[in-house]
């Protein structure tokens, strides 16, 4: 929230928090924070510092949001202007730390971090060096270690004048540690249903399909054969029994032969398909059987008896589940 808002009250009541539940590192550096960044009127600055001194072994040193740049000498060509470097806040526990500063790539300034681990008294000196545009010197990942460290930043000329500076030693910078945040993953319950192996598929027996499709077939086949063949008969009878008015047309042997030819193969081709619907018929019954007989699973048994003695009877209880 403060990273959006930038209101300096929201880390005085983050302060607070911490002061009520007892960790007091934490209240120094959110007080620290919030004296550095809050302005210089802020009606919560005597409360801040009044506390920061009750906690702090150390005399607490306030500075304004805002702190003055010194002035350049004289005889320097350059001004504090040409030094930019954001400010650390946090960092996490382990972890390097590379603080970042720019000059003008074309000066000669000579910038130097100092820095220093919790509980430490001296600060430890690390000339920043060009990297591309930027100029990086790198804390250690063993110093980042405890609740906070402190930095700042001095920017000289070749001559040795001070030009500028961010933070000092009696007011550095104050970075806190961030305590690692452990994801701790619900254990998901074991489930039987979800953890027990998928059972065997059963191969594709196509047989009994097969089987009963030609079953079909064939009693169909025998029901239009057995059609077609009374269709031949029913014209040779018609022939015979049908003259017309007189005079009568007279019988014709090779038409009524032609026709009776036609019929007898019908009928053949009817009796040949009814004797093999038949057989199919009693092959895809025993191939359903078999498919059906094949799932089956016999049924589990349990028993449990139970003697009962006593002084004048002597029995037993038994049950089952089926």
């Amino acid at each position: 929230s403060y990273r959006l808002s930038r209101n300096a009250i929201l880390l005085f009541n983050i302060g607070r928090i911490y002061d009520k539940v007892g960790q007091p590192d934490k209240v120094l550096f959110y007080y620290r924070k919030f004296l550095r960044d809050a302005p210089a009127n802020a009606p919560l600055r005597d409360e801040a510092t009044k506390r920061i001194g009750e906690l702090d072994t150390t005399p607490a040193v306030v500075t304004p949001a805002e702190p003055e740049p010194l002035p350049p000498l004289p005889t320097s060509k350059y001004s504090p202007a040409d030094f930019k470097h954001e400010v650390i806040d946090t960092v996490r526990p382990g972890k390097p730390l590379d603080v970042i500063a720019s000059i003008p790539e074309s000066s000669d300034l000579v910038v130097t971090l100092f820095y220093r681990r919790t509980g430490a008294e001296s600060f430890i000196t690390e000339p920043m060096k060009r990297q591309d545009q930027h100029l990086i010197a790198r804390v250690p990942a063993t110093t980042v270690t405890g609740n906070w460290l402190h930095y700042y930043i001095e920017v000289r000329d070749p001559g040795g004048a001070l030009i500028t500076r961010s933070g000092k030693s009696t007011s550095p910078h104050l970075v806190n540690i961030e305590a690692d945040i452990t994801v701790i993953t619900p254990r998901i319950p074991d489930d039987p249903l979800r953890d027990r192996p998928d059972a065997p598929r059963e191969p594709i027996r196509p047989g009994k399909w097969i089987a009963s499709a030609a079953a079909v077939g064939f009693i169909g086949g025998a029901v239009v054969f057995y059609a077609r063949a009374k269709q031949q008969h029913d014209l040779i009878v018609i022939d015979a029994n049908s003259c017309g008015a007189p005079p009568c047309r007279e019988f014709d042997a090779a038409y009524a032969h032609d026709v009776e030819a036609r019929g007898v193969l019908y009928d053949r081709l009817h009796k040949v398909s009814i004797v093999l619907a038949v057989g199919t018929v009693a092959l895809s019954s025993y191939l359903w059987y078999r498919e059906l007989d094949r799932k089956k699973q016999p049924a589990e048994i349990q028993l449990s008896v139970a003697p009962s003695i006593t002084t004048d009877f002597v029995g037993a209880a038994m049950a089952g589940q089926f």
